[in-house]
C-alpha cells in the first residue's frame, strides 16, 4: 500500500464511522489508539533519513523550549513517534490542501512510506479529526456519563470536564505544554516529564478512555494506554481551547465553537451531526480533503 501514492488521501473515515469504531472498542474493553500526525510529527518521524538537524531543532524548541538535544535524544523521540504509528488503530493524516503549506506535511507520508509504518493497515482519517469531533458534538457521545476519564496534557480541566459531561471521576497526568503555552508544570517534558508519566501511567480497567494532548510525546502516551488496555484519543490542542487558552488563531476567532460548552450535548442522529459539522467547516474556511 505505501508504494502506491493513492493511499495517501483515499479511504478516510468520517466522524460517524470513527465514532462507531471508538465506541465499539470501549464496549469490547479493547485497547485502542487514535493519533494525529501534523507537520511537526512529520519532521520528527523523518529524522535522520530525510529531516535535517536544523529542521528538527525548531520543532523541538516549540515542543520543549530551549534545551540541548543530543542525537540520541532526537533518535529516541523519532522512534517513539514511529512506534506510535505502528501501534495505532486510526491515524490522522494531513489533507491535500495542507501539502503546500509546510514541508512537514509531506514528510508525514515520506516517513510512513520509508519505514513502512502502514504495514498493519490501520484506519485513516484527517489530522483535523479532533476539531471534527468538537464541531459535530461527537466527542460528547464518547465522554458523557462515563465513570472514569483519564487526561494526559498540560491543562487542569478535571472539574470542568466532569461537570460538562457528567463524568464521575478523572485522573490527570500533567506535563509541561509547548513553549508558548507552558501551563503550570515547570518540569521539562523531555526527558524527565516523559519518564515520570511512563512510570506512573495506570489504566484502571480495560476500555477506560484517555484523552491525550501532549505534542509528539502524546502519540507515545496513546501507545502506552493501548498497551494497558485503554482507549486513547489524541485530541491535541482541544485541551487548550477547553481551558480558554488561545494557542491557535481560530480559538481566538471562534471561542464558543471550540469551548467545552459547545460540545456538551449528545447528538444521536448521524445526519444531524454531519450537517452541524459541515456548517462549521465552511464557516471556518477549513480546506479539507475528506471528512
Amino acid at each position: 500500500m505505501p508504494n502506491d501514492p493513492s493511499w495517501r488521501f483515499q479511504g478516510r473515515l468520517g466522524v460517524s464511522e470513527l465514532l462507531r469504531i471508538i465506541l465499539a472498542a470501549v464496549e469490547r474493553r479493547q485497547g485502542f489508539s487514535l493519533i494525529r500526525l501534523g507537520c511537526s510529527e512529520g519532521i520528527a518521524m523523518a529524522w535522520p533519513d530525510i529531516s535535517t538537524r536544523e529542521e528538527l531543532a525548531s520543532h523541538l524548541f516549540g515542543w520543549f523550549g530551549p534545551q540541548d538535544f543530543s542525537d540520541q535524544d532526537r533518535d529516541q523521540i523519532a522512534q517513539l513517534a514511529r512506534s506510535s504509528v505502528l501501534s495505532a488503530d486510526v491515524i490522522g493524516l494531513p489533507t491535500l490542501a495542507q501539502m503546500e503549506k509546510d514541508i512537514g506535511y509531506p514528510r508525514v507520508f515520506e516517513a510512513v512510506e520509508l519505514h513502512d509504518l502502514q504495514r498493519h493497515r490501520p484506519h485513516k482519517c484527517d489530522a483535523n479529526i479532533h476539531w471534527y469531533l468538537q464541531f459535530s458534538g461527537a466527542i460528547a457521545s464518547i465522554v458523557r456519563d462515563r465513570d472514569f476519564i483519564g487526561l494526559i496534557g498540560c491543562r487542569e480541566i478535571d472539574q470542568e470536564l466532569m461537570q460538562t459531561f457528567n463524568v464521575a471521576s478523572t485522573r490527570s497526568y500533567l506535563v509541561r505544554g509547548e513553549e508558548g503555552y507552558k501551563g503550570s508544570v515547570l518540569e521539562p517534558h523531555w526527558p524527565t516529564g516523559f519518564s515520570r508519566i511512563r512510570d506512573q501511567l495506570e489504566v484502571p480497567y480495560p476500555g477506560a478512555i484517555f484523552l491525550v494532548g501532549a505534542g509528539v510525546l502524546g502519540k507515545a502516551y496513546c501507545e502506552m494506554v493501548k498497551q494497558q488496555g485503554g482507549v486513547a484519543l489524541d485530541i491535541g490542542s482541544l485541551f487548550d481551547s477547553w481551558a480558554s487558552v488561545t494557542s491557535r488563531l481560530r480559538f481566538g476567532r471562534f471561542p464558543q465553537l471550540f469551548s467545552l460548552d459547545h460540545c456538551k450535548t449528545v447528538i444521536e442522529d448521524a445526519e444531524a451531526r454531519q450537517r452541524r459539522m459541515d456548517g462549521y467547516i465552511v464557516e471556518l474556511g477549513l480546506e479539507t480533503a475528506t471528512y
